[in-house]
């Protein structure tokens, strides 16, 4: 299945806001580096509770889907970015950047 099948964030957004995207995440390795890659989000009501561990890359079946799944990604450069924090249990969650402090 290519990314222009699935369901958009307009097509389940009606549902109490289970919907999932591609959002830019600061995440930190293991040395302590932060580094940002673009990752499949998904949202229940609106907040975002589950992520794709690698990032995502473009495909497609056909020329105009490869440009479909460029245009999802590209406009999760317009949105904020989202931050990847642990809790003190080793739990993993995400943050707006602008609420993140740093």
């Amino acid at each position: 299945m290519t990314r222009s099948k699935r369901k958009t964030k307009a097509e389940v957004d009606d549902c109490g806001g289970h919907y999932w995207n591609e959002r830019v995440i600061r995440r930190t390795d293991h040395h302590g580096y932060h580094y940002f890659a673009i990752h499949e989000v998904f949202y229940e009501n609106h907040r975002p509770t589950k992520w794709t561990e690698e990032p995502v890359s473009p495909m497609g079946d056909s020329f105009d889907e490869l440009r479909e799944a460029v245009d999802q990604i590209r406009s999760a450069l317009d949105a904020p970015t989202l931050v990847e924090v642990e809790d003190s249990d080793g739990q993993f969650s995400l943050i707006d950047e602008e609420n993140c402090g740093s």
